[in-house]
């Protein structure tokens, strides 16, 4: 049974504060196949704190870094897609068809990811990106309300 009692906060794997351990199932036959340490209100301030050290240093960032960063990101994740397709079917309880072609589609050919880069520059700033963003919600415990605002305003 895997245990997942690690979080990713200011560049290092560390143990949350949270102790609340929950079990994580497989939807398809509600078997549990692991446990998750639950972060806390401090462990989401922290990340909060890190996350916005983090923004002062990389919004002064070229187009062409940022563009790296996501390449390197991709490299990183194609590697690992088996995995990940792994995860998809037991935490998600995808079929391991529909698993795998959601992977495909997200990291596509070559021909996909340079129609995608051609895109990209005619729309100059990742305009894409940043209207994804702005719909996410935020879902950590712990978030005040200026930082509410501030993501409802952008």
């Amino acid at each position: 049974m895997r245990q997942f009692n690690q979080m990713y906060v200011d560049g290092a794997f560390v143990t949350p504060h949270g102790r609340t351990i929950i079990d994580l199932l497989n939807p398809a036959n509600n078997e549990v196949i692991g446990k998750v340490t639950m972060a806390d209100e401090i462990d989401t301030r922290q990340a909060i704190a890190a996350a916005k050290k983090a923004l002062t240093s990389f919004s002064q960032t070229t187009k062409d870094v940022r563009m790296d960063y996501l390449q390197r990101l991709h490299d990183s994740v194609s590697k690992r897609m088996d995995d990940l397709v792994r995860a998809t079917v037991l935490e998600y309880g995808a079929p391991q068809d529909r698993a795998e072609s959601a992977g495909a589609a997200r990291h596509g050919s070559a021909k996909n990811q340079a129609g995608l880069r051609k895109r990209e520059r005619r729309a100059g700033s990742g305009r894409g990106i940043a209207v994804r963003a702005r719909r996410c919600r935020p879902v950590a415990t712990g978030v005040d309300e200026s930082d509410r605002q501030r993501e409802a305003s952008h």
